[in-house]
């Protein structure tokens, strides 16, 4: 049964209901939502962080790694390095085949984390984001020499916000170091993680940074960024784990566990361990049920296989069952109880013969509550060990649908596990289809291969080495894929899965309201459920449309608040929207549907019912007017409101007609409250422009509104002017030529005219203050015209004429400086005062001045010290020629001017560098020579 909203006084929220309660059938799911919900390693975008294996140093194929990319649809990849802004690598994916970016042709090796760098444990800018058009999946390859280790990418969607790490201890091979660890990649900006490092007995822990057990300790990381959390390597004896450890994150993370497994064949020298690299799917994706199997890989005759069990939460029992591959007998038993949070458990193979060679076979795991499990295994061969390492998915995440995955070259297997659905008789098994083809008819013992006291159907394959294969059902399977390459005497693994993270959504969105005034808002939101009696939940896909049913709808108005929100791909999980009588002086109705991506619905109502009443609300003044007021200032206007209702009048809000930024009520005010019969109460109101105004000073106009339940209230139209004095700009004042030891007081002034309309109020003291300040001033103020006033006003439209200054040079030379004028409104505010000294000629020098013939007058000043201005007569217009000379005649500097004109000119000699004492000074002017004496000291 559907409950509605009511709104009646009284406001009741309602219990959503699925959509087969609903008589209004839910759309069709999109191809998007179909492939999404089937496949739940599939997304839009990627994050990874990839460690580097070792070197390669005896002339072997070099490491490298690939990632490749399936989609069903046609669609653009891009892959993009935060570190490097403007790389971008585009490529375009067909249907059904793989694309490849590998190291050295698309990408960069400057992804690959190095081992030095895992031990610095620095934060590293090297994550690299992938991004797709239309849902894809993306698999990790890393190649050492003739190894491969694999690792499918789980899409950003998937993701969470708490991880247990879990991967294998470091230890001491001979001189080399085998650690394991994790990198925590940051899809976010701004996203802060917390480490809680575990605390076990008979095991140390201890990171690369000197961090021991029982620490927490926080990082924060930028989108990109990677921070390593590694697991120090003891001695030669002792051995260090961190497997349990929590990492907590406010924003989603990926986390890559990793582990330096042992060297490959001798043959690859002694730097070159594999990198094992597996995704940790997030705690809220775990599971109570597991199924692995061992396999035996022909570069035998030894196989090693071992499993750790992590727990989610704690006092967690664990069952483990063994059954033989072949006949389903069971092997071996085993349970225990991990009874703290990350606490685990480590399992090797059963060998009931002792002999190496191992039996093939199932191991089944169930726990209380959910547990992480992770399979480790090697290869031996007579040239070294080739490891692997992969997460084992549980039960509750296998997939029906489409599965598409490539096969490297070299010999692989394919473990399908199969889920017997409910209802369901064998027979519907052969809806499991690998490459076009029914399982059950590729090997008839899919049929009979049933895990005892389980719905579980089990088979290995023989994979199709260097193609795509694709598996399809109706029943929820999972794949585990080992594949082996064999170059004459070793074997190397390569373990990937294909599995779900989050399950079928089959709950519709939550719905919350909350109403101000005649509108109603909602959240739509797509919850994490916790169910009771089943594992965790992720977030579901998002909300996909909302609707406002019109034929059963009267008098309402739907406002979607932001409509990017419900675009696909974006996976919003929190929608808002409103719901809005149109006229709420008239009854209305409104019904309307949200759906999400996995096509569940949920459609609610609600009813509007107007009832008039006799709130009144009086103010005192119905308008005030602030005036012209300055930029920043304040001022404060108080209205008083008083209730002439028969009712207390709930007030809910203030707010202007315009939701102009120049008003603002006090924020104390500004809350609702409840105003009693008769009773008034003082709002406080207050102008704060920002700006001047625009247009010549045109007025700011909003109105005051009391917002009371359903109704607002004017209060009172307000307005005021923002304004500024204004300052024209100040010209400089030029005294010209004034001779040395005379003064020049000129009747020219500096202007100061007030544009704006306030006063201009200018702080003459401070300019007093600046002449006072030079020791030797060339400039000063005439006493007789200075007042001497603290501040002058210059009124709007006038004109401040500043007549005060004057120009006393001391010595031949151009002077010049900037004052500030501090005045309290805006335009110019420094000027110049300049002038230039020169010295006053005597009558002799007139006569040579006036001379038709070069000559040499006294330098100034004489004795020369540092530098002199020399005047020299000029006869003829061209080249001026000067050369110092010392006793003995050799030139000490020399100045040469081209284009020099007739008449007395001034040039500047640099004497720095000469010692004191008498030089001859050569001037040069076409066929005139003159010589002069000179002294400097």
């Amino acid at each position: 049964m559907r409950i509605h909203y009511f709104v009646l006084g009284l406001l009741t929220l309602a219990t959503t209901a699925t959509a087969g309660d609903e008589t209004i059938p839910p759309a069709q799911m999109s191809a998007y939502v179909n492939n999404l919900v089937q496949s739940g390693t599939s997304g839009t975008e990627f994050w990874i962080a990839i460690p580097r294996p070792g070197n390669i140093n005896t002339g072997q194929i070099p490491a490298r790694y690939e990632i490749h990319v399936t989609s069903e649809h046609q669609t653009r990849v891009s892959v993009y390095y935060p570190k490097v802004p403007s790389f971008d690598r585009s490529k375009i994916v067909e249907p059904g085949i793989v694309t490849v970016f590998s190291s050295g042709n698309d990408l960069e090796e400057e992804f690959w984390i190095n081992r030095s760098e895992i031990a610095n444990s620095n934060k590293l800018r090297k994550g690299v984001c992938l991004s797709a058009e239309h849902p894809v999946t993306v698999t990790l390859y890393s190649f050492i020499g003739a190894s491969v280790e694999s690792c499918r990418i789980l899409p950003q969607h998937t993701l969470g916000l708490e991880y247990r790490y879990l991967s294998y201890y470091s230890y001491l091979d001979g001189t080399e170091s085998r650690n394991g660890g994790c990198l925590i990649l940051a899809t976010r900006p701004n996203t802060m993680v917390e480490i809680s490092l575990p605390q076990r007995p008979n095991s140390i822990v201890k990171t690369m940074d000197n961090r021991y057990a029982g620490e927490r300790y926080s990082v924060m990381l930028d989108s990109g960024e990677v921070y390593t959390l590694a697991t120090a390597t003891v001695d030669s004896v002792l051995t260090a784990d961190l497997s349990g450890a929590r990492i907590k994150s406010d924003k989603p993370i990926a986390v890559s566990a990793f582990h330096f497994g042992s060297k490959l064949p001798i043959i690859a020298g002694d730097d070159s361990p594999s990198a094992l690299i597996e995704m940790l799917p997030p705690v809220s994706s775990w599971g109570k049920s597991h199924v692995a199997m061992m396999t035996q890989l022909p570069a035998g005759p030894g196989v090693d296989n071992l499993y750790r069990i992590v727990a989610a939460e704690d006092n967690t029992d664990y069952f483990m069952l063994r059954v033989d591959l072949f006949d389903g007998s069971i092997l071996d038993r085993s349970e225990g109880v991990l009874s703290k949070a990350g606490e685990w458990s480590e399992i090797g193979d059963f060998d009931p013969e002792s002999s190496g060679n191992v039996k093939r076979s199932i191991t089944i795991w169930t726990s209380s509550k959910p547990t992480l499990l992770m399979q480790y295994g090697v290869s031996h061969s007579s040239g070294g060990i080739s490891p692997f390492m992969a997460h084992v998915p549980p039960l509750e995440q296998y997939v029906t649908g489409k599965t598409s995955f490539f096969v490297p070259p070299g010999i692989g297997q394919i473990h399908v596990f199969a889920v017997n659905s409910s209802g369901e008789t064998p027979g519907d098994l052969k809806t499991v289809m690998v490459d076009g083809k029914e399982l059950g008819q590729l090997d008839a013992r899919f049929y009979s291969n049933r895990v005892p006291e389980t719905d579980i159907h089990y088979m290995s394959l023989v994979a199709r080495a260097g193609h795509v294969q694709t598996i399809n059902s109706q029943t929820p399977y999972a794949v585990m894929l080992f594949g082996s390459f064999d170059n004459g005497h070793y074997g190397a693994n390569l373990v990937g899965s294909a599995y779900k993270v989050d399950q079928p959504d089959s709950v519709p969105p939550v719905l919350s309201m909350r109403r101000q005034c005649a509108e109603f808002h909602f959240t739509a939101t797509e919850l994490t459920v916790n169910d009771v009696e089943g594992p965790k939940r992720q977030i579901d896909q998002g909300v996909s449309d909302i609707q406002l049913i019109p034929e059963l709808s009267n008098n309402f108005e739907f406002i979607l608040n932001d409509p990017s929100v419900l675009e696909a791909y974006r996976g919003e999980h929190k929608v808002d929207f409103s719901l809005k009588p149109i006229d709420i002086e008239r009854n209305g109705k409104a019904v309307f549907l949200v759906r999400d991506r996995a096509g569940n619905v949920v459609v609610d109502s609600i009813n509007y019912v107007y009832q008039p009443d006799n709130q009144i609300l009086r103010a005192d003044v119905h308008r005030h007017d602030f005036g012209v007021v300055r930029t920043n200032d304040r001022p404060e206007f108080v209205l008083e409101i008083t209730n002439v209702s028969t009712a207390p009048l709930p007030i809910n809000s203030f707010s202007f007609t315009r939701g102009s930024n120049l008003f603002y009520i006090a924020p104390a005010d500004n809350v609702a409250f409840e105003l009693p019969v008769g009773e008034s109460k003082q709002i406080h109101v207050v102008y704060k422009p920002v700006r001047e105004n625009a247009g010549g000073g045109q007025a700011d106009v909003d109105t005051l509104v009391i917002n009371s339940h359903c109704r607002a209230f004017v209060a009172t139209a307000l307005s005021g002017r923002a304004g500024l004095p204004r300052a024209s700009a100040i010209r400089d004042l030029d005294f010209g030529d004034v001779d040395v030891g005379d003064k020049s007081c000129h009747e020219k002034f500096i202007g100061i005219y007030n544009e704006g309309y306030l006063p201009l109020n200018i702080d003459l003291e401070d300019l007093a203050e600046q002449f006072r300040a030079d020791d030797k001033p060339a400039f000063y103020l005439r006493d007789d015209k200075f007042s001497g006033d603290v501040v002058s006003s210059v009124p709007p439209g006038d004109t401040l004429k500043l007549r005060v200054f004057c120009f006393a040079p001391t010595s031949p030379e151009l002077y010049s400086r900037v004052y500030t004028l501090q005045h309290d409104g805006a335009g110019d505010k420094e000027f110049t005062l300049q002038g230039r000294g020169v010295r006053p000629t005597s009558a002799g020098e007139d006569d040579l001045i006036n001379s038709s013939e070069l000559h040499i007058l006294d330098p100034v000043p004489h004795p020369i010290s540092g530098n002199a201005s020399l005047r020299i007569v000029v006869p003829h217009p061209g080249t001026v020629e000067l050369e110092l000379c010392d006793m003995l005649g050799r030139v000490c500097t020399a100045l040469r001017s081209d284009n020099v004109g007739p008449g007395l000119q001034t040039f500047n000699l640099q004497t720095r560098d000469l010692p004191a004492g008498t030089y001859f000074l050569v001037c040069k002017n076409g066929r005139s020579v003159q010589r002069r004496a000179i002294r400097l000291r």
